[in-house]
């Protein structure tokens, strides 16, 4: 097993070194390559973890597990940006004079000097009509300026 993957990482790294690709092919594998190499670490430390190489290796394909969790997640997110985004298009549609639309988030902000927290906001996304600018996206901005 080892030695397969071991063969098909020297594969990828040959082709790498091949001038003949684009650079969409080259970015490919070298994702592939990232990904093949996070996971190998992942499942070193869970067999160092658990004491076992067999069960280790199990743990990447386990429902529960970081890389299962962490694609969900990827997903999950990629959903609601898209819904989200639909979202803040369809208020700008409704909305006759309205230029843009800009969706923020209060949150506590660091601590001052004194150990209060004050309140602070992210922009976190912004669209605006054709010609228009939808301005920046903002973080940790305090609302008692």
């Amino acid at each position: 097993m080892i030695q397969t993957i071991i063969e098909f990482l020297t594969v990828i790294l040959e082709l790498l070194k091949i001038n003949k690709f684009s650079d969409i092919i080259r970015f490919i594998l070298q994702s592939i390559l990232n990904f093949i190499i996070f996971g190998l670490m992942y499942v070193i430390m869970q067999s160092i973890v658990l004491n076992s190489f067999q069960k280790g290796f199990e743990t990447i394909f386990h429902p529960q597990s970081i890389i299962w969790n962490g694609q969900k997640e990827l997903e999950l997110d990629s959903k609601s940006t898209i819904l989200t985004n639909h979202f803040m298009e369809n208020i700008l549609d409704l909305s006759e004079t309205s230029s843009r639309v800009r969706l923020g988030i209060i949150h506590n902000g660091t601590a001052g000097l004194n150990g209060i927290k004050f309140l602070h906001f992210d922009i976190i996304s912004a669209i605006a009509k054709p010609g228009r600018n939808p301005g920046p996206l903002l973080t940790n901005e305090s609302l008692t300026k």
